[in-house]
């Protein structure tokens, strides 16, 4: 905590920092029967978690992600992590501890989205696409790059152009993946980006 002065007040008040909030598991895992319940929780797990936003594109119907996930927490397999207004699905095996780790999840879980909805998926830090080469993954600035070939992940407020993509890898903004499908989000660095 650190003091912060208020300029039209006079007074001094404390600043707060952002603070991560995850859930408490309400009970030991049960069981889970539903299909579709199964399929969110499968990329759950791979991905390490993800914003509903995220997962609304594993189902076709708008509200279906929600309804899913409710089954899932009230079995017991997974929680709610907060940041601010922000909000990410999290399985019971993974868990965010600071801002920086929630930046980086949110992140992965676009990108899994994306790449599951192109028919590849995603699963250890590595990206499987459906023409079955295999790529590291990396966020920036959290992670550093592996070597190429790689896909570098542009978190949130990350210009390229600063040497954060090296030449011969894959690269797409976070940004970007919330917006459209993977390919049209995918670049190749041809030189430091």
């Amino acid at each position: 905590m650190e003091w912060v002065e208020n300029q039209k007040e006079g007074k001094k008040v404390i600043f707060l920092p952002l603070e991560i909030r995850v859930e408490p598991f309400p009970r030991r895992p049960g069981l889970v029967t539903s299909p579709a319940v199964l399929r969110l929780l499968e990329f759950l797990e791979a991905s390490g978690g993800a914003a509903p936003g995220a997962c609304d594109l594993l189902f076709k119907r708008k509200g279906e992600a929600v309804r899913r996930f409710k089954s899932l927490r009230a079995a017991g397999y997974a929680v709610r992590a907060y940041l601010g207004g922000e909000m990410l699905w999290l399985p019971r095996a993974h868990s965010v501890w600071d801002v920086a780790s929630f930046a980086r999840q949110r992140a992965i879980g676009w990108f899994a989205v994306r790449l599951f909805e192109s028919g590849g998926r995603y699963g250890a830090g590595k990206a499987f696409f459906p023409d079955g080469s295999e790529m590291a993954v990396a966020v920036v600035p959290y992670d550093r790059p592996p070597p190429p070939p790689c896909v570098v992940v542009l978190a949130v407020g990350v210009k390229e152009g600063r040497g954060h993509v090296p030449p011969g890898a894959f690269w797409c903004r976070e940004e970007d993946l919330a917006e459209s499908d993977l390919p049209s989000c995918l670049n190749f660095a041809q030189e430091v980006k």
